[in-house]
């Protein structure tokens, strides 16, 4: 348990350093936020409203948000892969928990831009409560869960079937 908490942390730690020392700040992350408004700006258009977006802003229905730096999903996922690969499990589990948890959780972040947007027009003053408090706590429980899942797969440690007597 400890090797892994700490093997853990240790690669928890050194994505954060490489992350803050050669992404923040790269324009290959500036095009992701971009992505990210663009994709949640298409989601939005299918839905039938009107979003204009412009690099990592989106402006519709009288209001504008920026997709940023923490609105990106990269260090949830980076955290989440960690921890999968501190586990002890086989590079195939870990390989395939890491691609499929990672698209769950960008996938989740997609949502919560949208989700976001939505508020931000039709319930504006729960916007920030959404943004810093439900969302977050929503997007660490579902990085809790995708581990649960993962390693319980991975490990092959699933509860006996029990089956009742006739």
């Amino acid at each position: 348990m400890l090797r892994f908490v700490l093997l853990a942390g240790a690669l928890w730690g050194l994505f954060e350093l490489f992350f803050v020392a050669c992404i923040l700040e790269s324009k290959a992350f500036r095009s992701f936020l971009s992505f990210n408004a663009e994709l949640a700006g298409v989601v939005i258009r299918t839905l039938g409203h009107e979003v204009r977006v412009t690099g990592q802003s989106m402006l519709g229905s009288g209001f504008a948000m920026e997709v940023k730096y923490g609105c990106d999903g990269i260090q949830p996922v980076g955290l989440f892969v960690a921890i999968l690969m501190a586990f002890p499990a086989t590079k195939r589990a870990k390989v395939a928990g890491a691609v499929l948890g990672s698209l769950v959780l960008l996938t989740v972040n997609l949502v919560r831009i949208i989700t976001l947007f939505f508020t931000g027009i039709y319930l504006r003053k729960l916007f920030e409560i959404l943004h810093a408090d439900v969302w977050q706590a929503i997007f660490i429980l579902t990085a809790l869960l995708l581990w649960v899942v993962w390693a319980w797969w991975a490990t092959g440690d699933r509860t006996r079937r029990v089956y009742a007597s006739p």
